[in-house]
C-alpha cells in the first residue's frame, strides 16, 4: 500500500520503536514512505536527544514534542510547555 507513497515528515501520536513505549510499525511506515524526519507527541517528554544517538539505526531523524510544547517542521522548539506537570 505504501509502495507509491513518499513523504518528508511523518507526524504521529505514537513514538518510534526506540522510545520505551514505541511501536515498530512507526519505524516501518517511516522507512516505507522514505521520510527524512518523524515527529511524535503523546509521551510527554522530549526524547529528541536520545533519538539523535540512534539516527543511523532508525534510518530517519526522529523528534518528539514535550507536554504542551510546540515545535516546527525542523524539530526546533517554538514554545516550551510547562515543566513539572
Amino acid at each position: 500500500m505504501t509502495a507509491n507513497l513518499c513523504a518528508d515528515i511523518l507526524v504521529t501520536r505514537e513514538a518510534p520503536s526506540f522510545h520505551p513505549n514505541g511501536i515498530v510499525a512507526i519505524d516501518q511506515l517511516a522507512r516505507d514512505v522514505r521520510v527524512v524526519r518523524t515527529i511524535h507527541g503523546h509521551q510527554h517528554d522530549d526524547y529528541s536527544e536520545e533519538y539523535a544517538l540512534v539516527r543511523e539505526t532508525l534510518r530517519f531523524d526522529a523528534r518528539s514534542v514535550a507536554y504542551c510544547s510546540i515545535k516546527n517542521g525542523l524539530g526546533e522548539i517554538i514554545f516550551d510547555g510547562p515543566k513539572g506537570w
